[in-house]
């Protein structure tokens, strides 16, 4: 069957998840606890009969079909993703089943929970390491998400959890999208706003808020930079049009006249107003990443790729940080850093992300 991108995985499947789910065993699960509402149905921690805990999102099969957070294209996306591509970094997806009622997406539990909740409690990352190791992490499982002709559209701390190891997975793919064939990102195909804009408020690029089409991929690495500010900082670097918060911290970052920019040059000016003393912390080229990964103009803002080949990751610019031996080797870089996030989900800060 031939794809015209830009497509869901709805879209694209050879056929439906009724004719393609396994039965689930009646008894077969035990329900420990319910962890959340999601927007369709419910996400449940579960137990088998070996007493493996993992989550399981359970969606009724009368959920909308429609729109940007699609259930069915979430569990095909998931399948897809964790189970045949193997993208680096996603949560694993263990099963996913059906009833006469309902779908179970079943994945790996991660006990440490959000990445926004470690933020929230530590009130930001001050250590540079820690950070690349995070971002770096991110950025492997973009980078290949978007090789297989793929974008997320809903990147964000609360779509990051921390596994038992200290390791990041990334879930939540309702608003996943095939853009393009896989290795062919120069034929990439614009994304309609019809259904509205993706993703989160605060991690949205600029050029959404015109209503008109969009790169997702680029979506996609705005989205880290907003995470990477929000790690660093504490704080979401800017205010979407849909917030009323009058904060008189933040800047107008990203001004008509500066639109066709390759990297938000006000962001210096933010972090001033936000604290002059963290201003002067924050590392040079972890700035200069930040800058161009919220870059006004998506077409010069940096790619997944050319972000994991940044100086500030590779350590490549001599007496700023300690150098790794090359740039492939941050793709391999080891995920054993639970002690860190240990110390910080310890941390009883107060969030400032509320604001």
């Amino acid at each position: 069957m031939a794809i015209t991108y830009p497509c869901s995985f709805v879209e694209a499947a050879q056929v439906p998840l009724e004719k393609m789910l396994p039965q689930l065993d009646p008894g077969s699960l035990r329900k420990v606890k319910t962890l959340s509402n999601a927007i369709h149905g419910k996400v449940k921690l579960m137990a088998d009969k070996d007493a493996n805990n993992f989550v399981i999102k359970q969606v009724p099969k009368t959920a909308s079909n429609q729109g940007l957070e699609c259930p069915r294209n979430e569990i095909h996306a998931a399948l897809a993703i964790s189970q045949h591509l193997h993208i680096p970094n996603a949560a694993e997806v263990l099963f996913a089943k059906q009833d006469d009622k309902s779908f179970y997406l079943a994945s790996e539990h991660c006990p440490n929970g959000e990445l926004l909740s470690v933020i929230h409690k530590a009130g930001r990352i001050e250590d540079d390491e820690t950070l690349r190791e995070a971002l770096s992490q991110i950025l492997v499982f973009v980078q290949a998400l978007h090789k297989a002709g793929m974008a997320h559209r809903d990147l964000s701390l609360e779509n990051v959890l921390v596994a038992e190891d200290g390791g990041l997975r990334i879930i939540d793919f309702a608003q996943a999208v095939m853009v393009c064939g896989p290795e062919d990102l120069n034929s990439e195909a614009r994304v309609s706003q019809s259904d509205g804009p993706p993703g989160k408020p605060f991690y949205r690029g600029p050029e959404l808020a015109t209503g008109g089409p969009y790169l997702a991929t680029k979506a996609d690495t705005f989205a880290v930079g907003v995470m990477l500010y929000a790690l660093v900082v504490g704080t979401y670097p800017f205010l979407p049009k849909t917030s009323h918060v009058d904060n008189p911290k933040h800047v107008d970052l990203f001004p008509v006249e500066q639109a066709a920019h390759g990297r938000c040059t006000r962001l210096r000016q933010q972090l001033q107003q936000v604290n002059k003393n963290l201003a002067e912390q924050i590392s040079p080229g972890c700035l200069d990443m930040m800058e161009q990964l919220l870059a006004p103009n998506p077409e010069l803002r940096l790619s997944a790729e050319e972000a994991l080949s940044h100086p500030w990751l590779t350590g490549a610019v001599s007496g700023l940080w300690p150098a790794t031996d090359d740039a492939e080797s941050m793709e391999d870089a080891s995920t054993d850093y639970a002690g860190e996030i240990e110390r910080m989900t310890d941390f009883s800060n107060s969030s400032s992300f509320s604001m």
